[in-house]
């Protein structure tokens, strides 16, 4: 079912608690630690070479602070911290390389006091912070941790209501960050300049934006799942690979803008108002092997954003469109584009190749919008959808090509493709609505060599759904 805000239709999506429990324990692993361990006993954590220094708890010698008991330690130590004492309200400078770790991370809790920052790495590698939930504030510039080195791991560990859950600043690498939950956070991950990271196996709930990368490099997002608000992931930097994450009921799965040579990969897309977004000269970048399924539009791609390579993806039941494409010299080979409930593929730019793609039951298989020049449809199958296009009135030709598809309602040897020519009479404005008289008289492209069997492509099947 679908409900009207703000001008837009939007499926409603009840995600239960019990689902979304179940989901979280799919991608999420868990940090067991002894709740009844001593200062004379180490719990079953990895091993580490240095002493271990215990805050809270009813140990002789234990610490009060946390930021006490890393003072206290050198390079190589772990700090082990009861939730006897929780919530423990501190900002912690971590300054050697150490192993921070909370007894349950559901209940060792740190709150921010009144700096900005509840953990700040700034100056040291190689840091480890597992087991804790951190909780800051989203008043102003606020987070979690902040990372401004390199070589650290961030696991088991909650961030909720924080302005960003993590900040990772420029010249950090290589660090892991894995099996955590961001929740109710503006930002749960804010990579800035940073590259090589890689961030696995979490859980986005309810983030204004789960992701933000903003010109790093080589950064792997993966296996990770992201449920409700605006964002997934939005992505500005180069050369980094989105790969088999699932995005469920967000405004959009995955933006990029300003980058290239992306790779987003085997990802999932249910539910959201549009699964991936292209905009702002993004270019180069390569989107394969996706499964987006119920989404309001799909895949679009805007004016500006070229060469992109949209290949064997599966585009089910749309709302409105599988794919939109404004911008121009974009690839699209193999892919599976079915059950849209109006076109498979909306076109409004120039220099496209579409081909060897299976265009199925959509209400218009391939639309070409007035204006889009020099486009290619070759070796595509047509079952049960037809192609139309527009012209403006000032159009002659368009010089699109189609040719050589195959044509499921075919009759004789050559396919007519059936479009209008808009000419516009008056329009005028009442209000900010818009209105307009004009005429649609038919014109006609032409396949001038169907196919009489559909193609066998390789790689393009019907996946199961989501």
């Amino acid at each position: 079912m679908y409900e009207e805000r703000g001008g837009i239709l939007i499926q409603n999506v009840i995600v239960e608690k019990g689902l979304t429990i179940g989901i979280i324990l799919l991608f999420i692993g868990t940090c067991t630690i002894p709740a009844t361990a001593q200062d004379t006993e180490k719990p079953s954590l990895p091993t580490s070479n240095g002493n271990w220094l215990y805050v809270g708890g009813s140990g002789s010698g234990n610490y009060t602070r946390i930021q006490d008991a890393i003072d206290n330690a050198s390079d190589g130590d772990t700090v082990f911290v009861f939730d006897d004492s929780s919530p423990y309200y501190e900002s912690i400078i971590i300054n050697k390389k150490i192993n921070l770790i909370g007894e349950d991370k559901y209940t060792t809790i740190i709150k921010r006091p009144e700096q900005n920052y509840v953990i700040d790495i700034i100056t040291v590698d190689l840091v480890t912070v597992s087991g804790f939930t951190i909780i800051g504030s989203k008043q102003g510039y606020y987070y979690g941790i902040q990372i401004c080195s390199s070589f650290h791991t961030i696991s088991g560990n909650i961030f909720e209501g924080n302005a960003m859950g993590i900040v990772i600043f420029n010249s950090s690498y290589s660090t892991k960050i894995y099996n955590n939950i961001f929740q109710n956070n503006d930002i749960g991950i804010d990579i800035k300049g940073s590259s090589f990271n890689d961030i696995y196996k979490n859980s986005f709930l309810s983030n204004w934006i789960g992701i933000v990368v903003r010109e790093g490099i080589g950064n792997t997002i993966a296996n990770n799942i992201f449920i409700k608000r605006d964002v997934g992931i939005h992505l500005g930097g180069h050369s980094n690979k989105i790969i088999n994450n699932v995005f469920l009921s967000q405004v959009w799965g995955i933006s990029i803008s300003n980058c290239s040579d992306n790779e987003i990969r085997g990802n999932s897309f249910s539910h959201n108002y549009d699964g991936i977004i292209i905009e702002s000269n993004a270019d180069n970048n390569t989107i394969q092997d996706n499964f987006l399924n119920q989404n309001l539009c799909t895949i679009e791609i805007l004016s500006g954003c070229d060469y992109n390579l949209l290949e064997k993806n599966t585009i089910l039941n749309s709302y409105y469109y599988g794919m939109h494409i404004e911008g121009s010299y974009n690839e699209i080979h193999c892919n599976l584009i079915k059950d849209n409930h109006d076109v498979g593929i909306e076109i409004s730019g120039s220099n496209n190749n579409i081909s060897y793609n299976t265009i199925e039951n959509n209400i218009k298989g391939v639309e070409l919008l007035q204006d889009s020049q020099y486009n290619k449809i070759t070796f595509n199958n047509f079952i049960k959808n037809n192609g139309f296009f527009t012209y403006s009135f000032l159009q002659r030709r368009s010089h699109n090509i189609w040719d050589s598809n195959y044509w499921s309602s075919l009759i004789g040897n050559v396919k007519i493709i059936v479009g209008i020519t808009k000419i516009l009479i008056f329009s005028w404005y009442e209000g900010r609505e818009y209105h307009e008289i004009a005429l649609y008289p038919m014109r006609f492209n032409f396949d001038w060599h169907p196919v009489k069997e559909p193609y066998d492509i390789p790689g393009v099947s019907l996946k199961e759904n989501v």
